[in-house]
């Protein structure tokens, strides 16, 4: 009679051992949701740690690697985050929002061809982008460019 408990226990405990893991283990959303939260408290190093993690659970999430680009355009690791908005397009060649982080990053590199190119696409597929619109501007007011600047800055003022 003591024999059956034993197994009984023997068979339930790693079960439950295993069980018990998997409702502790964090998901992508979950660490999604964690990355945004430390990014929202200006922890950039932190967010992208768990970014990371999220992404080797998940390597074809768009919005973990557009999050993942984005927090290391904040730390200004503006090459690494071109890298992070590549895999985006990899994944889905057509997502729209990868334009305007791209032309940040682009900004921060001082390529200002490239980053003038992604507020366009960003315009294009968002027309109402005041953002875009005032980055453009920006970037024609450092290349001298005053006319379109101008012009970028009339589009941020309408929509706004």
């Amino acid at each position: 009679m003591t024999e059956r408990p034993l197994l009984i226990l023997l068979v339930l405990i790693p079960i439950l051992l295993v069980s018990s893991t998997l409702v502790c283990a964090e998901t992508p959303t979950d660490l999604y949701k964690q990355g945004l939260a430390y990014s929202n408290q200006g922890n950039y190093e932190e967010a992208l740690k768990v970014f990371n993690q999220a992404i080797q659970i998940n390597s074809n999430s768009t919005l973990l690697w557009l999050n993942k680009g984005n927090t290391l355009s904040s730390l200004g690791r503006y090459q690494e985050a071109l890298d992070a908005f590549d895999n985006v397009t990899r994944i889905d060649f057509s997502n729209k929002d990868v334009w305007y982080p791209r032309g940040v990053a682009y900004s921060g590199l001082d390529n200002y061809d490239m980053a003038l190119h992604a507020f366009s696409k960003a315009i294009q597929y968002y027309p109402n982008n005041a953002q875009a619109y005032k980055k453009k501007g920006d970037l024609f007011m450092a290349l001298g460019r005053y006319d379109e600047a101008i012009l970028a800055y009339d589009e941020v003022r309408r929509i706004t």
